[in-house]
């Protein structure tokens, strides 16, 4: 017994001296000092240490030593593992506190991306607190649907994903507008998004490759995302959901109705930076429309129109009446520190000194022109629907309205509208056959338009010849609302000296502020030559003419109250109303919603529900706005009591253009067909025999009296019909001729086209041309987006 006990004496008395070495070769390897050996942070020997350490003590304490160093460098690859799979499964485990977190995160990138610096987030924190805490609790919402559901990093990421797209594509908004991104902005076209995305440049390529990057990461996780356990009862952890979405919103509702939260927006910019981005944001999606009043009643509506009616008029001979909205137009002499080469608008300027004048407030700055056209076409005011909400994309696709074009129609006018870029854009070509107008001529119909320097707009000068088309296509009279596009934004271009009129010789802001003030007065300018071109037909026409011309909105250039020299705002463009039969001079602001009625009833012209009330009341008085109010909402959302209980407004089978495209000859020299006639463009195909011939089949636009097709064998029959139609790159037809019949005898025919009609075109016309085919961009992209959906 006694030889076991020493000798468990001697193997513990060993066990220990080998512990004691195996301390004193560790020291000594740390004292190395040609090799960083110790990790202070980790507490092991380094994989370069032990390399030497190795090298230098190879005996069995040193064995021991790599051995434990081993053990400690493999620990040290494991930890990132460890910590990863540890915060994995607290977002697995504990969805509550993950949801606040991430939703944490997530308010605070929202909000510094739109007020774009984390330190404007963190001024919102301090400032508003309690709003603060507002939208975290509407950002926090879909976090915590992963308090029911099995997959949570699925409810992660999508959550992430959606407010992160709100965030990214408010930012953007804002580098090239004013307001941001609101739930209209959801409704927009393709051609709309392509107008936004070309703002962008090469910013918009990221985005949409950003999108699709997100969407991919977004399916590879809902395919190998793991299963977690629901920590509760399936039925109670919905139930708590619910229960927290409903605590949400009547927390919501609550600092509504005690005036901590506002649901109307006289500033959108401003709303947001108070009151946040995803309460506002959401406010944009879900309050549309005009909210019916609480004293609307019929008996009120009855008293309001009766009231209208009590004025009888002398009929008298009305004028033709033409509005003209001037695109991002004005008065750049108010600029401050704004100095120019030559005056950027001297006729526009001579027309305000000699004729009714003033200045008009708009509904919305820099962006937005369709709600400044919808004031003027109709005389309501856009204060009443939700915030940032385009009626042109809501209520007007529904109903129709009664307008302007409507009213007139009344009186025997023909109504036209006119722009000149695509008749889809805003919807227009929908919403003004539900406002009542006759006509619209768009770029799909116009001919010899050329594009602005940008490449983005057509130029304002084509607009001359549809006035006057508009004006000489009836022998009664006519109201012609035109919109023009030139001076619109993208002002970041440098201009070729032909296209250069005005040099900038000094400008407000930053040193790139030069550029984007060149291009915007030229542009401006020519806006400017065709209001004289116009003004000089219109004087030289045989009837009476008003017209009243303003601008939209102020241009993009940043431009703020201060930054003019008179008392204006940014609000505030300047108006003019010439005529050639004497008017009396007057100058007095409005409203953009008045200026209609105004306009009318100087013409001699009291009609119409929403116009007469202008006429007719005190527009200082208390009940002017609240009474307007009543009749919008009659008018489109409520009983139509102001028309005995019905709309009695029809949908016109509206036509394009004022003037029809026609065929005048059709000749053949053996090689080439060639189609005389008028109203041709660059949306014009050929039809023969039902088969259509397009630019790259060898159309050819010459001008637009002529175009010119490269035959090919079995093109031709003995007996053809040949037609034309103007169809965009959607396949929407806007205009066709009759069909013509050619008899083909297979002999060089005849033709009144000279030579150099056909092979030696103009530069202005190869100009036209070859920038007008520009005008399908817009279109092709709509077309390749619309075969991927």
């Amino acid at each position: 017994m006694k030889d076991k006990k020493d000798e468990l004496l001697d193997n513990e008395s060993k066990d220990k001296k080998e512990d004691v070495n195996l301390e004193e070769a560790t020291e000594k390897a740390f004292s190395i000092e040609s090799v960083d050996l110790y990790d202070e942070d980790e507490d092991f020997i380094s994989p370069e240490g032990f390399a030497a350490f190795e090298a230098k003590e190879p005996d069995d304490a040193m064995e021991r030593a790599k051995d434990k160093a081993k053990i400690k460098v493999n620990e040290n690859k494991n930890k990132f593992r460890r910590r990863t799979k540890y915060v994995y499964s607290a977002f697995m485990t504990k969805p509550f506190k993950s949801s606040l977190l991430l939703s944490f995160i997530m308010m605070m990138f929202i909000e510094g991306m739109s007020r774009r610096s984390l330190g404007g987030a963190v001024s919102f924190v301090c400032e508003h607190p309690i709003i603060f805490l507002l939208n975290w609790l509407m950002v926090l919402a879909p976090f915590l649907l992963s308090i029911a559901v099995k997959r949570k990093p699925i409810v992660y990421l999508l959550s992430i994903i959606l407010w992160g797209i709100l965030g990214i594509t408010d930012y953007y908004m804002l580098s090239f507008r004013t307001t941001p991104f609101t739930g209209v902005d959801l409704q927009l076209s393709m051609n709309e998004v392509s107008v936004a995305l070309g703002y962008l440049g090469s910013s918009g390529i990221r985005i949409i490759l950003s999108l699709i990057i997100i969407v991919l990461l977004f399916v590879i996780v809902c395919i190998f995302c793991p299963k977690s356990k629901v920590n509760m009862k399936r039925w109670k952890a919905c139930v708590c959901v619910l229960v927290s979405w409903v605590a949400i919103y009547f927390t919501i509702m609550g600092a509504i109705k005690t005036g901590v939260l506002s649901t109307k927006f006289g500033n959108l910019g401003i709303a947001y930076h108070d009151y946040g981005i995803a309460y506002c944001f959401t406010v944009t999606v879900v309050d549309t429309g005009i909210s019916k009043p609480d004293d609307y009643s019929e008996q009120k509506i009855y008293e309001l129109v009766t009231k209208e009616e009590k004025e009888a008029e002398k009929k008298k001979e009305t004028p033709n009446v033409i509005f003209i909205q001037l695109e991002s137009f004005i008065d750049v002499d108010e600029i401050k520190g704004l100095k120019l080469s030559e005056d950027a608008t001297p006729t526009y300027r001579k027309l305000r000194k000699n004729y009714s004048s003033g200045y008009l407030t708009m509904p919305t700055i820099v962006a937005g022109t369709c709600n400044t056209e919808f004031e003027m076409i109709t005389g309501m005011s856009i204060e009443f629907f939700g915030p940032g909400e385009y009626p042109y994309k809501t209520i007007l696709r529904e109903t129709t309205c009664e307008s302007a074009a409507f009213d007139l129609k009344k009186l025997g006018y023909r109504t036209h509208g006119i722009h000149n870029h695509t008749s889809g854009f805003y919807g227009r070509n929908e919403v003004y056959a539900n406002m009542g107008f006759d006509t619209f001529t768009g770029v799909e119909v116009m001919h010899d338009t050329i594009k602005t320097p940008n490449g983005k707009w057509t130029r304002d000068d084509v607009l001359t010849g549809c006035i006057m088309d508009c004006l000489e296509s009836s022998k009664g009279k006519d109201y012609i609302y035109t919109v023009t596009v030139q001076p619109h934004g993208m002002y970041n271009v440098d201009l070729l000296e032909e296209d250069k009129h005005i040099d900038v010789l000094k400008a407000p802001g930053e040193e790139d502020m030069l550029q984007q003030y060149t291009y915007y007065v030229n542009q401006i300018k020519e806006t400017d030559n065709f209001i004289k071109d116009l003004i000089k037909e219109l004087e030289e026409f045989d009837e009476d003419v008003m017209l009243v011309m303003y601008g939209d909105h102020i241009p993009g250039l940043g431009l703020s109250d201060e930054s003019f020299e008179t008392k204006r705002n940014i609000y505030q463009t300047e108006y003019v109303i010439w005529d050639n039969f004497g008017l009396k001079k007057k100058k007095k602001d409005y409203m953009a919603y008045e200026l209609t009625a105004e306009a009318l009833k100087r013409a001699g012209i009291k009609e119409g529900t929403i116009f007469k009330y202008h006429q007719q009341v005190d527009h200082e008085s208390e009940d002017y706005l609240k009474n307007l109010e009543q009749l919008q909402y009659d008018m489109l959302y409520g009983e139509h009591y102001a028309y005995n209980s019905g709309n009695p407004f029809e949908k016109t089978d509206i036509v394009y253009g004022a003037k029809d495209m026609k065929i005048e000859k059709v000749s053949s020299d053996g090689e080439y067909l060639y189609i005389e006639g008028g109203y041709f463009n660059t949306y014009s195909k050929v039809f023969i025999n039902g088969e259509v011939y397009e630019e790259e089949d060898g159309v050819e636009l010459i001008s637009s009296t002529l175009l010119k097709l490269k035959m090919e064998k079995g093109m031709l029959k003995k007996k053809n019909v040949v037609q034309i139609k103007n169809i965009n790159s959607l396949d929407v037809e806007f205009k066709k001729t009759k069909e013509f019949k050619y008899t083909y005898t297979g002999k060089v025919e005849q033709s009144d086209i000279d030579d150099r009609d056909v092979g030696n075109i103009s530069k202005d016309e190869a100009q036209t041309d070859k920038e007008a085919k520009e005008a399908n961009k817009d279109d092709k992209e709509d077309k390749k987006n619309k075969e991927k959906d």
